[in-house]
């Protein structure tokens, strides 16, 4: 893999990721989380058949690795969806970025403790700063938001999706990333079910802006998002290096919060911003 595609697929991935916090909130203005969880997973799905579909060679995986692709995508897929739009409905998209930027350390942790991967005393300094960083970019807003349940949920998020991060890592050994981001997509679809009649009700009451909104979830964060981090993982770089690339998250989030729902940042948030992206560049140094 050449470092300009590896490049590339971290910046995609950054900015698809960084614009659905944003677009959550534009979505949930006229959808229920579940609703809107099972809408934009349902054209997910489909576009993952079409990717799955187009592969040259795929492989079937045994009894047992399915059931572990199917728990990591319930997990990281499923939980993580309905966790996040559930922490939505009360947070901020700015703060839920700022929350969901912890990810990285989380990370870390796991598999530092859970899997074979070292992490090295610079890659450790970069985490302290990204976290510096974050926190001033969050303070200032907490200080004035009630610590609501939907904290609470996002801390949840974020412990799901640092599972998905390291649970799927050993599957790219054997499996396509396209294959892998396709059964764990479908694998979170079919748990949020539940919600299809509560979402067939919903879709002809909700209007044309939030319903583009879903659309846009589902086909650039959803699926080109994931496939991009699949592929990520996928490639010889350890996590231990690729995962603070999200600290870019909350600096992006800003941005683009400030465009589209006129949040603007304050010289706290820029600065805490600038810090928690010297932290990325320490720890992926």
């Amino acid at each position: 893999m050449s470092s300009l595609k590896i490049f590339l697929a971290i910046v995609g991935a950054i900015l698809s990721w960084s614009s659905s916090f944003v677009f959550i909130r534009l979505a949930l203005e006229d959808y229920a989380p579940g609703d809107l969880a099972l809408f934009r997973y349902l054209i997910v799905s489909a576009v993952m058949l079409i990717f799955y579909f187009g592969l040259k060679k795929r492989y079937k995986p045994t009894f047992q690795e399915f059931l572990k692709l199917f728990f990591f995508g319930v997990i990281g897929i499923g939980f993580y969806m309905l966790l996040l739009n559930y922490a939505e409905k009360t947070v901020t998209a700015s703060i839920t970025s700022f929350v969901i930027g912890i990810n990285p350390v989380v990370t870390l942790l796991i598999a530092r403790f859970f899997s074979n991967e070292s992490i090295a005393a610079r890659q450790w300094w970069g985490v302290i700063i990204g976290v510096v960083g974050l926190t001033i970019i969050a303070w200032e807003t907490l200080l004035h938001q009630h610590l609501s349940k939907g904290l609470f949920f996002l801390i949840l998020a974020t412990i799901a999706a640092a599972i998905y991060n390291i649970g799927q890592k050993p599957f790219m050994k054997k499996f396509h990333a396209i294959e892998v981001a396709a059964i764990s997509a479908w694998s979170g679809t079919l748990v949020m079910l539940i919600y299809t009649p509560s979402m067939i009700h919903a879709i002809p009451q909700a209007s044309w802006q939030t319903t583009l909104a879903t659309i846009y979830l589902g086909v650039v964060p959803g699926a080109i998002g994931y496939l991009l981090w699949s592929y990520l993982l996928s490639s010889p770089i350890p996590t231990a290096k690729i995962v603070p690339t999200l600290y870019l998250l909350p600096l992006f989030s800003t941005l683009l919060g400030w465009l589209i729902l006129n949040e603007i940042p304050t010289m706290t948030a820029l600065i805490g911003g600038c810090i928690a992206l010297f932290g990325a560049f320490v720890a992926r140094k």
